[in-house]
């Protein structure tokens, strides 16, 4: 049986992993609580945001276009931003992922 809590919000959760009688088959007798062993599992979760910039485009009468101008770094229709590039990097060099 497991009993979970969130010890601190967006950080830790502690499940508690109780012996059920019926599944290790313990000897009939007294027992005494020993404690616990633990063991952690860290992960990360990384959620996609997605900006789309819309410049607007004006048109003269002689048809000439004028486009408001875009943030500085945004040159591609679509690109990667810093933070993409600064895990990428994290991941592949310092945590040996391949």
């Amino acid at each position: 049986m497991a009993m979970s809590e969130p010890l601190c919000k967006n950080m830790m959760t502690l499940t508690t992993l109780r012996i059920s009688r019926r599944q290790k088959k313990l000897l009939k007798g007294k027992y005494k609580d020993g404690g616990y062993e633990s063991r952690q599992v860290i992960d990360i979760e990384i959620s996609r945001i997605v900006t789309e910039y819309r410049a607007q485009i004006l048109e003269d009468a002689n048809g000439k276009r004028y486009t408001a101008p875009f943030p500085e770094g945004i040159s591609r229709p679509v690109q990667y931003g810093i933070n993409v590039k600064v895990h990428s990097v994290y991941m592949s060099r310092y945590q040996l992922v391949p």
